[in-house]
């Protein structure tokens, strides 16, 4: 660019050379986009076919197209830069598209065309590991030795995708496994990816090992959470060997789904375990961040079996709690995790403190057990009866392991906000003055629907306002009992016209009637007199 301003005398020229050259580019920068995309929306087109063949596993159609054009097996033929393999691969999986990928990777002489990534990075062993195809894998895997060990733009391998979708096809993630011999997958941030989609799919075997391969990964949190985070909020609890040995043996198929989801309950159970022997050597003060929440984690989900494992490796991890100072005790009341609940009120050397202490609320675990449970515990049992039974259970569990000086620890804003003359006088008052209230509205309202009828109805004989007169009546009928209520409310006696004593006088003549009475002094005119 220098040598077109060169030779300009001023700054001026220099600038309108400048503004000429660029304004020049920008437009010629413009119209070769616009044909380029001409020219891409093209080449889709002229893919189509071939697009069409690979979704419907037809290898006839597609080898005549591969066969007119022979660079068509390297070609991007969608908008998200996919190639005949990616689609063939993500298509149904049967004997025709095993068949049309079997004939295809053959047809390509080139090992880096199975190689070759589309929009996101992946390539066609991605797809492969997210369809759960594994003959596919194998073929490719075959061919081209470094497909395991390409990385997508989001930084997941093969082997990440497979374990996110691992409920497809488990012999796939096996398959992977043993064919990714490079440590980058299983190690950092790469590894964490791994073990997270790992636990996350219920696939505890293969994260048991990767944990026992590669240590490090126990407390590795950078991704999400650590693996005893996410493991909290999985729900499972204990088999003895004598069931597991019956499951196995059962051929039914209606119990395999139960016989699975035992093995997974077991495998979890040895992956908790597995976890918590690698984090032995970690500090105390790192136990508080790598143990402490997924505990408290475990409670709030009532995963008993997972508190249990934790609090026997780890003794002190008990007594850690949240930013509100809730410990476990009170996040299992207030959870309504029974399992756990039952756990740790039996573990007598630590139950004392926890049981006594309160949060930054100064809640009690009484406060917390009568809080209105969630909505997920209300919907275990039908009825409002119902709910309200098992709440006042919980409530009266949790009562029997406090001390009987807790009973009536309230909140400070609930202390001496009534008195018992307020019972007698304010309340009362309060009371009345409602329900006039709600008297006058209610005159108001019929009179207003009185006259909205006379304005209707005002050439009709006079049978309707002697209705109308009773109708408006009917609330002062309905209030018959304000002189009773008046007699508790108002300080004077309608009847005996006498002013009331106030509560401290009325205290203070029983007081003295008692003791009149314990001395034996007491007579019809002293009393007559009080």
């Amino acid at each position: 660019m220098f040598q077109y301003v060169v030779e300009k005398i001023s700054a001026r020229d220099v600038w309108l050379e400048l503004e000429k050259i660029c304004c020049h580019n920008s437009l010629d920068n413009f119209q070769a986009k616009i044909t380029e995309s001409t020219k891409t929306k093209k080449d889709y087109k002229y893919y189509l076919p071939l697009y069409n063949a690979s979704l419907c596993g037809d290898w006839e159609n597609a080898k005549a197209f591969l066969k007119k054009d022979n660079a068509a097996s390297r070609a991007h033929i969608t908008s998200l830069l996919q190639t005949t393999l990616h689609i063939s691969i993500g298509s149904k999986k049967d004997g025709n598209a095993r068949f049309f990928i079997e004939n295809l990777v053959n047809s390509i002489t080139d090992d880096d065309t199975l190689a070759i990534q589309d929009k996101f990075g992946e390539t066609p062993l991605h797809y492969a590991a997210r369809f759960g195809n594994l003959d596919a894998a194998k073929i490719l895997v075959t061919r081209n030795l470094n497909l395991p060990h390409i990385v997508s733009n989001n930084g997941m391998y093969p082997i990440h995708v497979a374990a996110e979708y691992g409920y497809k096809n488990v012999d796939l993630v096996h398959y992977l496994f043993s064919v990714t011999k490079y440590s980058a997958p299983y190690t950092d941030r790469s590894g964490d990816m791994l073990l997270h989609r790992l636990i996350c799919s219920d696939l505890y075997d293969f994260a048991m090992q990767l944990v026992k391969l590669y240590p490090d990964l126990a407390k590795y949190s950078s991704h999400r959470s650590s693996p005893l985070a996410q493991l909290a909020t999985k729900t499972f609890g204990t088999s003895s060997p004598l069931k597991l040995f019956i499951y196995s043996c059962i051929a039914a198929s209606e119990l395999e789904y139960i016989r699975d989801k035992k093995w997974k309950h077991q495998n979890a159970i040895k992956l908790a375990e597995c976890l918590c022997e690698e984090l032995q050597n970690i500090s105390e003060k790192e136990i508080s961040s790598i143990v402490g929440g997924p505990l408290l984690q475990a409670t709030h989900f009532d995963n008993y079996k997972l508190v249990e494992i934790i609090v026997t490796k780890f003794p002190s991890s008990i007594y850690y709690h949240h930013e509100n100072e809730k410990n476990i005790l009170h996040v299992a009341v207030e959870n309504r995790s029974k399992n756990v609940f039952k756990l740790v009120s039996q573990m007598n050397q630590h139950s004392h403190h926890l049981v006594t202490s309160i949060d930054s609320s100064n809640n009690t675990m009484l406060h917390l057990a009568g809080k209105l449970s969630e909505e997920k515990e209300l919907k275990k049992t039908f009825g409002a009866a119902l709910n309200m039974q098992e709440e006042l259970r919980w409530f009266e569990a949790v009562k029997q392991i406090l001390p009987p000086s807790y009973y009536l620890t309230f909140k400070q804003q609930w202390q001496n906000c009534s008195s018992k003359e307020d019972f007698s006088y304010v309340f009362p008052k309060r009371l009345l003055c409602g329900l006039l209230m709600l008297y006058a509205s209610v005159e108001a309202m019929m009179l207003s629907f009185g006259c909205a009828l006379y304005f209707v109805l005002k050439d009709s004989e006079m049978v309707f306002y002697v209705v109308f007169i009773v109708v408006v009546l009917l609330p002062i009928l309905a209030f018959q009992h304000w002189r009773e209520m008046s007699i508790v409310v108002f300080p004077e006696d309608p009847i005996t016209k006498n002013k009331r004593l106030k509560f401290e006088e009325r205290q203070a003549i029983a007081d003295w009637l008692l003791k009149e009475s314990k001395e034996g002094k007491l007579k019809y005119g002293s009393l007559k007199q009080a």
